[in-house]
C-alpha cells in the first residue's frame, strides 16, 4: 500500500489537495472520484513533487491547442446565454479539426436525445477523460462555464509545454548536426595534411 498525493477539483469548482492510500495510481484515482472529486494530477508522496499526470486521451489525440480553443469558445458561448445544444451546433460549424468536428456533432445529437453533456461526450473517444469529469462536475455544481474555462487554461499549458519540448529537441538535433559537420571537417583537413606529406 502506497500513499498518493493529489490535486483535484470539488463539485463547487474549487481546487483541493490531499492524499490517499492505494495499491496503484488507478486505485487512487478511483478512490478520489468516489469522494466526488475530479482528479487533475496524482503522484506518489515523497516523489519530489513530480506529479504523474492522468492519461487524458483514449483515442487518437486531438492537439491540445484545438481542445483549448474548443473549451474557451464553448464557455464564452454559454456565458452569452446560448443553450448547450445551440452552442454545440455553433462550435461544430467553427471547428476546423475534422475529428473534433465529428465528435461535437455526435455529442450534439446525443444531447438532443436527452443525454447529459458529460454522458454524451463520454460516448466519443475524442474527448479526454479529465475533460468529461470536469464537465460532469460543472453540471452538478451549475458552473459548467467555469469548468470549461479551467480546462481551456489546462490545455493551453499542455500546448505550451509540448512546444517547449519540441523546440528543445530541435535545438539538440541542430547542435548534433553542427558538431557532426565540425568533426567531419576536422577529419578531412587532418587526412588532407597527411596525404600531402606522403
Amino acid at each position: 500500500m502506497e500513499t498518493f498525493s493529489y490535486k483535484a477539483v470539488n463539485p463547487a469548482g474549487k481546487d483541493v489537495k490531499g492524499s490517499v492510500e492505494a495499491e496503484s495510481k488507478e486505485e487512487a484515482t478511483r478512490k478520489i472520484k468516489e469522494q466526488g472529486l475530479v482528479p487533475v494530477s496524482i503522484g506518489k508522496q515523497g516523489a519530489l513533487d513530480k506529479d504523474v499526470n492522468i492519461p487524458m486521451f483514449k483515442g487518437k489525440k486531438i492537439p491540445a491547442r484545438d481542445m483549448s480553443v474548443f473549451c474557451r469558445q464553448f464557455a464564452s458561448i454559454l456565458k452569452a446565454g446560448v443553450s448547450v445544444i445551440n452552442a454545440l451546433e455553433m462550435l461544430a460549424e467553427q471547428t476546423e479539426n475534422k475529428k473534433l468536428k465529428e465528435a461535437i456533432v455526435q455529442t450534439q445529437s446525443n444531447v438532443e436525445k436527452g443525454e447529459s453533456l458529460s454522458d454524451s461526450m463520454k460516448l466519443n473517444d475524442a474527448f479526454p477523460s479529465i475533460l468529461i469529469d470536469m464537465v460532469r462536475a460543472g453540471e452538478a455544481s451549475g458552473s459548467l462555464e467555469n469548468s470549461l474555462t479551467r480546462m481551456a487554461i489546462q490545455f493551453e499549458k499542455d500546448a505550451k509545454l509540448k512546444g517547449i519540448v519540441k523546440k528543445s529537441d530541435d535545438v539538440s538535433n541542430s547542435s548534433f548536426m553542427r558538431n557532426d559537420r565540425c568533426n567531419y571537417s576536422y577529419a578531412y583537413i587532418r587526412y588532407s595534411k597527411l596525404y600531402d606529406n606522403v
